[in-house]
């Protein structure tokens, strides 16, 4: 009786009049969520048809994305739509041996039958349904019992890592949803709601200087402007907010390239210098070449420069691209980088300018 105690101690659940319904959340994964809403809605009128052919509605959904997207968005949309109450499990306090495992998931969906109808919603599903493992299975065959058609239950499960799941696992998925980081559109909607007082920051500025960050980095920015950038009665400027932005202790730590470049600094790693190539190419000039570069190809020109960032060896491809880009080699990692996103949000905003 106790170990079933300590097992929903583990569970946390919200009616829906305790979700927030102004919360701010990633417009493309609410988009989804709209979508799945709907067709859960469309279900409750063709459940005879699908059924009478042999096929089930499921209600188990795959969330992949990269560091920083927001999940939780998904399920806490359609839970405060439906409504229906959120249920978690506290993954880390339920991790043990197999059998603790398993006997957390069961309780888990026994408590969701009790209040059902629920949505289940489980972070770090590679956790849970990694590779080789017993985990694994007993999520297999959890996820084969739990079906909206009969429990009125959602699963919703979300990772940074598909490539660790069980393949098994992967299979019963009803619905599988790829997101990607903000886009330009999306960081000025953020921005805009979250921000939209403040009348000296432009949204679409800071959407530009924000290229690549992710969802939780835009929600770290937006906290650091309203608690540490007094307001000011003109706007900031452009080259007041790059500055801002290198100063305000906010880390886009869910870009990759970032990431490497912290832990190329972290390790001490040294690139060696180029003189004659700064001699060739002044400060000045790099920049529209830079730009060249970027409007020929964007992810060669990232690629190149992350490897040597990284001091790894250059491949064939590579040293074709810096044959033609030799000025890729002046500077330190953090001048090439800031270089490449300069590019990237000039070619974005000319882009945008043409129509294209």
């Amino acid at each position: 009786m106790s170990d079933s105690h300590d097992m929903t101690e583990n569970i946390l659940i919200q009616e829906p009049e305790e979700l927030d319904p102004n919360r701010v959340g990633q417009p493309t994964v609410i988009s989804r969520a709209k979508a799945f809403h709907s067709a859960l809605t469309q279900f409750g009128t063709t459940k005879e048809k699908v059924h009478s052919k042999g096929l089930v509605f499921g209600g188990r959904v795959l969330l992949i994305g990269n560091p920083g997207t927001d999940f939780e968005a998904f399920a806490h949309h359609v839970a405060y739509e439906m409504p229906m109450n959120l249920i978690r499990l506290r993954i880390e306090q339920s991790l043990g041996d197999t059998q603790q495992m398993t006997n957390s998931l069961r309780t888990l969906i026994e408590v969701a039958k009790r209040n059902s109808p629920a949505i289940i919603y489980l972070d770090k599903v590679d956790v849970i349904a990694r590779k080789d493992t017993e985990h694994a299975s007993s999520f297999m065959d959890i996820l084969k019992e739990s079906l909206w058609d009969n429990d009125e239950i959602l699963i919703v499960g979300a990772t940074l890592h598909p490539e660790r799941i069980e393949e098994g696992v992967l299979s019963i998925f009803d619905r599988v949803y790829l997101f990607e980081p903000p886009t330009y559109e999306e960081r000025k909607t953020i921005i805009e709601q979250l921000l939209g007082e403040r009348k000296d920051l432009d949204p679409a500025l800071v959407s530009e200087l924000t290229e690549g960050w992710g969802f939780s980095d835009i929600l770290h920015l937006a906290t650091a402007f309203l608690t540490d950038v007094p307001q000011e009665t003109k706007p900031y400027s452009r080259t007041e907010l790059e500055k801002m932005l290198q100063s305000i202790g906010i880390v886009a730590l869910t870009r990759k390239e970032t990431r490497e470049y912290i832990n190329i600094t972290a390790k001490g790693s040294h690139i060696p210098a180029y003189p004659t190539v700064d001699a060739q190419f002044p400060d000045d000039f790099l920049d529209q070449l830079y730009l060249l570069a970027v409007g020929d190809d964007f992810q060669q020109t990232q690629r190149v420069i992350e490897t040597l960032n990284g001091s790894l060896p250059l491949t064939r491809g590579d040293s074709e691209f810096l044959s033609r880009y030799p000025f890729l080699l002046t500077g330190n990692p953090e001048d090439r980088l800031t270089r490449l996103m300069r590019a990237k949000r000039t070619r974005d905003r000319l882009s945008r300018l043409m129509g294209r």
